[in-house]
């Protein structure tokens, strides 16, 4: 995803869909953080600071469709598309679950986050 200073052009319905799903997985990525400050009790510091940091990137995503929206960024999806982007969500929902449940240990959850936050990165998302 990229933004690009003053364009002609709206936002395209698809483009502001994946838009809106970009900004409801940070939020939901803050919301599994959220539970691991819960469970893994230990480190809640860790998990409450991840969590607040991905609610701010939520708020900027919502942000920059605004800023599309009127005009002041053109938003280029690249290679996003709406179906890998709510196939990430689902995983973080079943995420969520799974720690709830006591499924994964501090270390496993550990490694899983920071698998999630390198596949975003690596899937260029933003």
């Amino acid at each position: 995803m990229a933004l690009h200073q003053a364009g002609e052009t709206m936002l395209k319905e698809y483009q502001e869909k994946i838009i809106e799903l970009l900004a409801e997985l940070e939020q939901e990525i803050a919301i599994l953080y959220r539970i691991c400050a819960g469970v893994y009790e230990n480190r809640t510091d860790i998990w409450n600071a991840m969590a607040d940091e991905e609610f701010q990137h939520a708020e900027c995503v919502r942000e920059l469709m605004e800023f599309a929206k009127g005009k002041k960024a053109i938003f280029d999806e690249k290679m996003t598309k709406t179906y890998t982007v709510n196939t990430v969500i689902d995983k973080v929902k079943d995420m969520q679950n799974r720690v709830e449940s006591g499924e994964y240990s501090l270390i496993k959850m550990l490694s899983l986050s920071y698998d999630l936050e390198q596949s975003i990165i690596e899937r260029r998302f933003y």
